[in-house]
């Protein structure tokens, strides 16, 4: 019998698995086959191809060859296997199963050398069946229908082969004009030029790469370089090894002034360097690795310098604020999602000052009669600590409109969306 495998390592080790992932892996005793590779494994007398009957055979095996009826060892043995061929996919009892692997492990020549002999026999079986006499047609169709399923799916492999080693050789061409380049004197307009008539993505990183190894090495102008890849619209790649190199060398200049800016929606972000970092508005000294306000827009982010702890500052001085040379506000929309996010961001100073400071937050609802529930929770609240909660409670629903729970319960959520 003949079964098709694929090789993967385990613990530096060549296993394959038959029936598919997740089975249990067959190891190789004595030479050990190349990994990934697409093995034939060769067993006669094997009554099944299940990996339970591999097993089970394999241990006969071993128990004849060393005399101990015990034994139950399962690795093949050198004679057990062989590297795979295009042919072993007409005979090996998986051999449909393992079409998809074919562009990875053959290359073109071969599989058009299997088209070539099998091609025109394989036609020529079609059009005898088609000849054939109506009553007997069906029955030498299914005949053929069977080489066809072997036949045709290994030719149909060459469609995937065709894209993959032309890229190997636009890959070959690419690193030679990279090696070229490198042979030059650094010139960052000249390399991100060289970049761009680049054919492949990989090729163009690794090129990118070499390019922030030398702006660091040279004190280049980091931010000048950035905007001529961006002009040669290679801001389209991610480059995580370019920015990583540059990150702790890359100034973010303040680029907004005198606008309005509403921060009710805004986000707490990390700030990472990346292009799109870079086309970002951004106000105030905003800096790789720290925590920045962020706000989503359709066409470019905008970054403002400061923490969630910004917000709550301008809502304390009237919802607005002027800073770094821009209009900061908070709640500014009446109506809408925004108005959501400072309802959010009221629910949190409330709950937070009714812990620390009671009668402040109690202030919030105005002038109270005694039989107030707010003021009776105040009152409470001095002895029994507990009650800080039911105040926190009761205001929230006041003031902000909003059950308590629900309200604290899309706080949270909010906080875990701005931590991200």
């Amino acid at each position: 019998m003949k079964i098709l495998a694929v090789t993967e390592n385990f613990a530096q080790k060549a296993m394959i698995r038959i029936g598919g992932y997740g089975r249990e892996g067959l190891f190789f005793s004595g030479k050990q086959p190349e990994v990934p590779s697409l093995l034939t494994i060769e067993i006669a007398g094997l009554k099944g191809h299940s990996e339970k009957s591999v097993r089970e055979w394999l241990n006969a095996f071993h128990a004849k060859a060393t005399g101990n009826a015990d034994s139950e060892h399962s690795e093949l043995v050198e004679e057990h296997w062989r590297p795979a061929v295009l042919d072993d996919v007409l005979d090996a009892i998986n051999g449909v199963e393992m079409v998809w692997h074919l562009s990875r492990y053959f290359t073109l020549a071969e599989l058009a050398t299997f088209a070539e002999a099998h091609g025109p026999k394989l036609h020529a079986e079609v059009r005898a069946a088609l000849d054939t006499e109506r009553k007997k047609r069906a029955t030498a169709l299914r005949k053929v229908e069977k080489r066809s399923a072997r036949i045709v799916p290994v030719i149909y492999a060459g469609s995937s082969r065709i894209s993959v080693e032309a890229m190997e050789i636009e890959i070959e061409a690419d690193r030679e004009r990279i090696a070229s380049v490198m042979a030059t004197p650094f010139e960052p307009a000249t390399w991100i030029d060289a970049v761009a008539k680049l054919h492949t993505d990989q090729c163009k990183r690794d090129l990118m790469d070499e390019i922030g190894k030398k702006l660091v090495e040279t004190g280049a102008n980091i931010g000048a370089a950035l905007d001529l890849m961006i002009a040669a619209k290679l801001d389209r790649l991610h480059a995580p090894v370019m920015f990583a190199t540059i990150q702790d060398h890359l100034v973010l200049p303040q680029n907004v002034t005198d606008e309005v800016i509403d921060l009710t929606k805004a986000r707490e972000h990390t700030v990472t360097a990346t292009f799109d970092t870079w086309k970002s508005r951004r106000v105030g000294p905003v800096k790789i690795g720290r925590t920045a306000l962020v706000i989503y827009d359709s066409s470019k982010l905008t970054y403002v310098r400061g923490e969630r702890k910004l917000l709550h500052r301008i809502r304390e001085k009237g919802g607005t604020m002027n800073r770094w040379g821009n209009l900061l506000g908070v709640g500014m929309a009446k109506k809408g999602p925004a108005s959501v996010h400072g309802k959010l961001l009221e629910v949190d100073r409330i709950d937070t000052l009714a812990q620390i400071d009671p009668p402040a937050a109690a202030k919030l609802a105005g002038e109270l009669p005694a039989a107030d529930p707010i003021a009776i929770a105040l009152e409470r609240s001095h002895a029994d600590p507990t009650w800080r909660r039911i105040l926190a409670d009761l205001l929230i629903e006041r003031l902000v409109g909003i059950d308590a729970d629900v309200a604290r319960r899309l706080a949270r959520q909010q906080q875990r969306a701005n931590r991200r």
